[in-house]
C-alpha cells in the first residue's frame, strides 16, 4: 500500500508539470489582482523577496487543470512577472518543459516560504529532461529565464505572499 501510495504521488507530481491557462476567479484580497490573458480573468498575487528588494506579480495556478497547463504555449513572460502554482500540501515535486517555448526559471519554495530549489533558463519544448524539487516543496514560482540570477534571487531567501 505504501508503494502504491508513493507511486501515485509521483504520477500526480508528473501531471502537475509547467504551463498557463487559468479559469476565472474573484478575490477581494489587497494584494492580489484581476488581469487577462487570451480573454480571461487571471487572480495574480505579489510575489516579494525582501532580501533582494524583489517582486512577482504571479499568475495563480491552484487546481489540477491550471497547475497542468501552467505556462505552456506562451511566446514570451514579461519581466516581474511569472506564475505561482500552489500545492495543498508539501510534497516532492518535479516540472518539465513540455510546450513551453520560452526559458524559465523554476523556483522550489517550502512550506514555510523559502527557497529550496532554483533552476535557471530551462531548455524549452525539452519533454525528456525533469527539474525536481529534490525535497518537499508547496509552492513553485515560475519567472522569465535569468531572472533569479538578474534579482539574485538564491536558495534559503525567505519569499512573502499572501493568499486568499
Amino acid at each position: 500500500m505504501k508503494y502504491f501510495a508513493t507511486l501515485l504521488i509521483i504520477t500526480l507530481s508528473l501531471w502537475t508539470l509547467g504551463g498557463c491557462t487559468i479559469e476565472p476567479q474573484n478575490t477581494d484580497q489587497n494584494n492580489q489582482l484581476e488581469t487577462t490573458h487570451e480573454d480571461q480573468q487571471v487572480e495574480t498575487v505579489l510575489v516579494l523577496f525582501p532580501e533582494t528588494n524583489t517582486e512577482v506579480q504571479a499568475e495563480i495556478a491552484d487546481d489540477f487543470e491550471e497547475r497542468r497547463v501552467g505556462l505552456m504555449n506562451r511566446q514570451n513572460l514579461e519581466d516581474g512577472s511569472g506564475m505561482l502554482f500552489i500545492f495543498e500540501e508539501s510534497q516532492p515535486l518535479s516540472f518539465w518543459m513540455k510546450d513551453t517555448f520560452i526559458p524559465l526559471d523554476i523556483i522550489y519554495i517550502d512550506e514555510n516560504k523559502k527557497v529550496i530549489q532554483i533552476y535557471e533558463n530551462t531548455e524549452p519544448l525539452n519533454e525528456t529532461k525533469l527539474y525536481p524539487s529534490n525535497q518537499n516543496a508547496q509552492f513553485v514560482l515560475e519567472v522569465p529565464g535569468g531572472y533569479a540570477k538578474k534579482n539574485r534571487i538564491q536558495t534559503g531567501q525567505k519569499v512573502e505572499f499572501d493568499l486568499y
